[in-house]
C-alpha cells in the first residue's frame, strides 16, 4: 500500500560542510611546550598568544614569520588595526603592549596595570589618536600624550569583561550578566 509518505533521503538537501585544515609547521613546535590562549586572523597573517606570554605571527600554513614580543602572564586578548599594521595585546598579569609591525616607535605603547587586563580594543583612529580602551575591573580609555606620556580616563567600573568592541562613537561591552552600550565621542573627531 503506497500512501505517498515514503521517505526519500535524496529530497533533503545536504548540510554544508565546513572545510578546514589544521595548521602545523612551527605552530606544532610551539604547542609542544606552550598552549594557546588567544588568536586573531586576518587576510595577511595569524597571530597567536600563549599561556607563557608569547605573541607570534604566522602565515596561514602555520610557519612562524615573527616573534612579536614576550610578556609576563598569559595573553588574554589580541587586536589589530583595520590595516593589520598595529598589533595590541594584553595579559592576565596586567600588561598591555601596542606594537607597530613597521617598527614605528611613535605608535608603540607599553603599560602595566595593577589588575588583570581581560580585553582591549583600539580606536579606529589609533595611528593618529593613540587611543586604546582597556577592560579589566574597569573600562579605561588610555591615550598617548606628548613625549610618550600616557593619559588614562576611567569610563566605567564593571565585572570581568568577556567582550568589548569600539567603533566610532559606540563602545559596547559584555560581562557574564549583561551587555552595555556607551555612546560618546571619547574625544574622537570624525568627519
Amino acid at each position: 500500500m503506497d500512501d505517498g509518505s515514503e521517505s526519500d533521503d535524496s529530497a533533503i538537501p545536504a548540510e554544508p560542510r565546513l572545510k578546514y585544515r589544521r595548521l602545523g609547521n612551527d605552530l606544532s613546535q610551539i604547542f609542544q611546550s606552550d598552549s594557546l590562549t588567544s588568536i586573531l586572523a586576518n587576510e595577511r597573517f595569524v597571530v597567536i598568544g600563549t599561556e607563557k606570554g608569547k605573541l607570534v605571527i604566522c602565515d596561514h600554513d602555520g610557519n612562524k614569520t615573527k616573534d612579536v614580543c614576550s610578556l609576563k602572564g598569559a595573553i588574554s586578548c589580541i587586536r589589530t588595526d583595520e590595516r593589520g599594521e598595529i598589533i595590541a595585546c594584553s595579559t592576565l598579569e596586567g600588561h598591555v603592549r601596542v606594537i607597530s609591525l613597521f617598527e614605528d616607535a611613535e605608535v608603540e605603547l607599553k603599560m602595566k596595570f595593577k589588575n588583570a587586563v581581560h580585553r582591549i580594543t583600539l580606536s579606529d583612529t589609533y595611528l593618529s589618536s593613540g587611543k586604546i580602551i582597556i577592560a579589566g575591573e574597569k573600562i579605561t580609555l588610555c591615550e598617548r600624550g606628548l613625549l610618550g606620556s600616557k593619559k588614562s580616563t576611567n569610563l566605567a567600573i564593571t565585572k570581568e569583561v568577556s567582550q568589548i568592541e569600539w567603533r566610532g562613537d559606540l563602545l559596547t561591552w559584555a560581562d557574564a550578566n549583561e551587555v552595555k552600550v556607551r555612546i560618546n565621542s571619547f574625544g574622537e573627531s570624525h568627519q
